[in-house]
């Protein structure tokens, strides 16, 4: 063979080798796994995309929400609001209805007013405020004989009323010092100016409801601090 035929099977014999890429351009487009020196066939792992861990996209000017937020953060929000939209609207209620009532029959004012986290209620006029004798009336139809000689101006008839789902009060009693009984108690505004008032024993659909209005009594008309017990 001549040198040029010779020189002609040499290039031939690279060509194949020179169509693939060097070495070290084969491991920079690959990662090995770390199991690769271990005795273990290496595996071949995707490259993260580019921009994880860059700034997250903005859109309109702001800022797209951070990973956790989201659903989740609207869901706490969401019971954020619900919770200081049910205080506000039992505080709302509370000082609606805290204020002096007429009773349905005409024959008395009830004061209602917060004791504690609840609602309370006592007389504070009579139209009648004594006896044939002229003696102020009593409890006397108490089922306690201890409690039986308490005025009746300035007594408690309400009593535990918490606010309800309904924007009402329930949860507590009312006394009803003409037959000296108690019975369960539910109050709910009727409107600006009236109160439905409903006293049950165990069964609401059973009870009986009266409405009272609201009555602005006269700071000179109401029973003595003294005589309420």
């Amino acid at each position: 063979m001549t040198k040029i035929g010779c020189l002609r099977g040499r290039v031939a014999s690279l060509l194949p080798m020179a169509r693939k890429p060097p070495l070290r351009l084969a491991l920079r487009a690959i990662h090995l796994s770390p199991a690769f020196g271990r005795g273990e066939e290496p595996r071949l792992q995707r490259r993260r995309p580019s921009n994880l861990g860059s700034s997250p996209p903005q859109t309109g000017g702001e800022m797209a929400p951070r990973s956790g937020d989201g659903e989740g953060g609207f869901v706490r929000c969401a019971v954020a609001l619900a919770s200081l939209l049910l205080l506000t609207t039992a505080a709302s209620a509370q000082t609606d209805i805290a204020t002096t009532w007429l009773t349905h029959d005409g024959q008395g004012v009830v004061e209602i007013a917060p004791c504690g986290a609840k609602l309370c209620g006592r007389i504070v006029w009579l139209k009648t405020p004594t006896d044939d004798k002229g003696a102020a009336l009593t409890d006397e139809n108490n089922p306690s004989p201890k409690l039986r000689k308490r005025p009746i101006c300035g007594l408690a008839v309400l009593s535990g009323l918490s606010p309800d789902k309904s924007g009402g009060w329930d949860g507590g009693k009312i006394y009803d010092p003409e037959e000296g009984d108690t019975y369960d108690a539910t109050l709910k505004l009727a409107g600006p100016d009236r109160l439905t008032v409903t006293g049950y024993l165990g069964v609401k659909a059973l009870g009986q409801t009266f409405t009272w209005k609201r009555y602005a009594l006269p700071a000179g008309q109401r029973c003595s601090t003294a005589a309420q017990q």
